[in-house]
């Protein structure tokens, strides 16, 4: 199974005492004094998988939101000053932004392991470029900041039964030496954004997946576990790309909900047996859409427990494997998620996205 691979990468040790994450109910709610543009303006920091999908997504209801996208080629993330200078120009020009949306992350090229290679960039852009951001949108006074954070800062079973709550403190960060390099930089970021700024949405979530490929097919849940030999065969939260989308679709539009951090994970359990399941079951499809060679490539496929997974070395750095609770966002924000316990729904999604990638094909 492959990290929580915080997917909108757009290039290719802080304290360790143990601190409490912001409770979500602590939190403020968007000011009565803030009065929203007549359409709401959106502008969304990153044009990654996550940042191209948001912005199609949030686009279709043009007539009450405003969508705007810029990515490295238009601003320099590692200069503050070019940053604030863009959104000053911006505002020259009449567009004063209701919401920014950062989906700009680094994960690697393959995999979160690739962070360790590239300790000081991934620091940078996971954990320093959010809070440059956040300072910038405080200092032009727009009214939030809604950051893609991640809930691989947890792992292992939760006291729980649902998984692990916003309010708990992560066991997979910044405090536990073995834990990957990204997720201490993932953690680092929500710690300062959460503390330091009122005016925050950290949305958690896990291994991303949808209907939709990657244009560079490396940055979806399904394009990597199909390229995999072996697989880690541990039930994982994950989410699907819709309801993520959906959750920020409500937030910018409905101006109630508190600010805070939410895992935005979808119901149920991602099980990569019922995935490889679900793909030995298509394996006429798949090869028609020339995403596997031949059917039998799908017996390559071998599922291991942990253990085992841990005993062949294959990656560099250690997993987080965990289940997140979502009850917080659900009550916040009355909206259904996806199962992808469901093998209905999982199969329909892998179906949808075998036919986009044919299309993809047909076009190149």
């Amino acid at each position: 199974m492959s990290e929580d691979n915080i997917i909108d990468a757009e290039f290719e040790e802080t304290p360790n005492e143990e601190t409490t994450p912001e409770v979500v109910e602590e939190q403020t709610q968007p000011t009565d004094e803030y009065q929203p543009n007549e359409r709401i303006k959106v502008l969304i920091v990153g044009k990654g998988y996550i940042g191209e999908t948001l912005s199609n997504f949030l686009a279709i209801d043009e007539e009450n939101v405003e969508v705007h996208s810029i990515n490295r080629e238009q601003v320099n993330y590692l200069d503050r000053q070019d940053l604030l200078t863009f959104f000053i120009n911006y505002e020259n020009e009449g567009v004063k932004f209701d919401h920014v949306v950062n989906c700009v992350g680094y994960a690697g090229e393959q995999n979160i392991d690739d962070a360790k290679d590239n300790k000081e960039l991934a620091y940078y852009l996971n954990a320093i470029f959010p809070i440059t951001l956040a300072s910038v949108v405080q200092e032009m006074e727009i009214p939030s900041l809604i950051h893609i954070g991640s809930g691989c800062i947890y792992t292992g079973i939760s006291e729980n039964e649902n998984g692990w709550k916003e309010e708990d403190i992560p066991n997979f960060g910044l405090n536990n030496e073995e834990s990957s390099w990204y997720s201490k930089t993932k953690h680092a970021s929500e710690m300062a954004l959460t503390s330091s700024f009122k005016n925050v949405y950290s949305l958690r979530i896990r291994m991303p997946f949808s209907e939709v490929p990657s244009p560079k097919g490396n940055r979806n849940l399904f394009e990597k576990l199909i390229k995999y030999t072996t697989i880690l065969n541990e039930e994982n939260s994950a989410t699907y790309l819709f309801d993520l989308h959906n959750t920020i679709y409500n937030i910018v539009v409905s101006n109630e909900i508190p600010y805070g951090i939410y895992n935005v994970v979808s119901d149920g359990k991602f099980s990569p047996a019922l995935f490889v399941e679900i793909l030995r079951e298509k394996g006429d499809k798949l090869k028609e859409a020339g995403i596997i060679e031949e059917v039998s490539d799908l017996d390559r496929y071998e599922l291991v427990n942990l253990e085992q997974f841990k005993e062949k070395n294959l990656t560099k750095e250690n997993r987080s494997v965990t289940i997140v609770d979502n009850g917080l966002v659900k009550e916040m924000i009355n909206i259904e998620y996806a199962n992808i316990s469901d093998k209905e729904f999982l199969s329909g999604i892998i179906d949808q996205y075998i036919e986009n990638i044919k299309i993809v094909k047909t076009n190149d």
